[in-house]
């Protein structure tokens, strides 16, 4: 009885510090908008593998992002939402929410292409991780572009099965949003 009250316990104060974490994301979010950048959303699949140990699996990568960068800038933010899920068992995997760093870069005249890359926290339903990687938007016109981004999500707890990386190449389409 003692042991699950002081789990009880444990879980009100790892509450409070994620409550912290999304009050500061939220600022630093507020405080990206205050500069003259990019904001856009953007939906997204992907394929990759579970590594696990020894043991590889096929994973689906779903989902959903914002994020505000300013070309060249080296500063913005992103947020994400989405499912991470085997192959073999899709309803194994997990929901997701994801705040990172942003930088992208600009890399010629015609503003066509956007390498960018990213890191940050990522929040599974089962564990946390961290997750890093890049990738480049190719702007179709001046509100769409298609997304190429390969990313790593670090799973560093949880149950020892469920612990490792789930890396995967995602594709997406990006809505730009205009400036009024």
């Amino acid at each position: 009885m003692k042991q699950f009250r002081f789990c009880r316990h444990y879980n009100a104060i790892e509450r409070i510090r994620i409550l912290k974490f999304y009050a500061l994301c939220v600022a630093f979010f507020a405080a990206t908008c205050c500069q003259a950048q990019m904001a856009k959303v953007s939906l997204f699949a992907g394929t990759g593998t579970k590594i696990a140990g020894t043991q590889r699996h096929s994973a689906t990568q779903l989902g959903a992002s914002f994020d505000v960068s300013a070309p060249n800038r080296y500063f913005g933010c992103l947020f994400e939402g989405g499912y991470l899920g085997s192959n073999s068992n899709f309803g194994t995997g997990s929901g997701f929410f994801s705040a990172n760093y942003l930088a992208s870069w600009t890399t010629d005249k015609r503003l066509r292409f956007f390498p960018f890359a990213t890191f940050g926290y990522t929040r599974l339903l089962r564990t946390n991780a961290l997750n890093f990687g890049g990738g480049l938007d190719y702007r179709v016109n001046r509100r769409n572009a298609i997304r190429f981004e390969v990313r790593d999500y670090h799973l560093s707890s949880g149950p020892s099965w469920y612990q490792g990386h789930n890396v995967g190449l995602q594709v997406g389409y990006v809505f730009y949003i205009p400036d009024f």
